[in-house]
């Protein structure tokens, strides 16, 4: 697919125009989209852009117009323009998303675990061994939920920081460990 090519101003233009209404406005959101489209920074497009209709849809229209297409609202289709647009192959634009989505969640969880315990470091550790030994399935039984192995052996998460952690754990180490 080809897409159109504008200068810097232009771009601005025209993102301005279907944001704001107005093509001189030179807003700091043009700027931004516009630095993003000029260097194919996908990772910004897709923070800006990628989100169900309804979001951002000026922005969209607006990145649509700019590159020459019909415009696309939708968080599957405005994805599948951005992949194209920056010559990336759309499996790997959203493989990295998840990816930093999940580091996202682990890293929220891990600091409200930190914040629960007064050890919460020490069960940090517990709980990273526990995956790297193999402990990566999360299975509740009796309203209790328990880490466990592909064996059916476990351990019970007694609370609910310690489980959120563990399933936010096991959820990025699936989703990262290569596969075979």
């Amino acid at each position: 697919m080809e897409f159109e090519n504008h200068s810097p101003s232009q771009l601005r233009a025209i993102i301005d125009q279907a944001v704001n209404g107005d093509p001189q406005k030179r807003s700091t959101w043009s700027e931004m989209l516009s630095e993003a489209m000029i260097g194919k920074k996908y990772k910004v497009l897709t923070d800006l852009l990628s989100h169900g209709k309804g979001f951002n849809d000026k922005s969209k229209i607006a990145f649509c117009e700019a590159v020459g297409v019909k415009p696309v609202l939708s968080m599957k289709g405005i994805d599948l323009i951005i992949a194209q647009y920056c010559k990336i192959p759309l499996e790997s634009m959203l493989a990295e998303r998840k990816q930093s989505q999940l580091k996202s969640v682990l890293a929220t969880k891990e600091k409200l675990l930190t914040a629960s315990f007064s050890n919460g470091p020490e069960v940090i550790e517990w709980v990273k061994n526990l995956v790297s030994n193999g402990y990566v399935a999360i299975k509740t039984q009796n309203k209790k939920s328990y880490l466990v192995n592909d064996t059916g052996a476990g351990y019970d998460l007694v609370r609910t920081a310690i489980k959120n952690y563990a399933v936010a754990l096991t959820e990025y180490t699936t989703f990262t460990k290569p596969s075979l």
